[in-house]
């Protein structure tokens, strides 16, 4: 007595049986490395933006250094003299 499966049969449901496993992996494998790139992504973006931050803080910083610093009654004192002298 013979097989009970012509061994081509049993060949293609092998096959397909590895065709499937192969393509639920592909595709975890496809979502797991899109979710991947997008969390990739979101993180280059917040570091884009706290780059940015960062450069903005330091020139505010750089400008800062550049102006002097007075108090509201030396700028009140000197808008004045500045008034006053002017309509002499």
């Amino acid at each position: 007595m013979g097989c009970v499966y012509d061994h081509q049969t049993v060949a293609n449901g092998i096959r397909g049986r590895h065709v499937g496993d192969l393509m639920h992996s592909l595709v975890d494998k496809i979502v797991t490395t899109c979710k991947d790139l997008c969390r990739k992504h979101l993180q280059l973006d917040e570091l884009k933006v706290q780059a940015a931050n960062d450069r903005l803080e330091a020139a505010q910083c750089h400008r800062d250094s550049l102006i002097p610093h007075r108090s509201g009654v030396e700028e009140e004192t000197l808008g004045k003299y500045d008034i006053d002298y002017h309509h002499r």
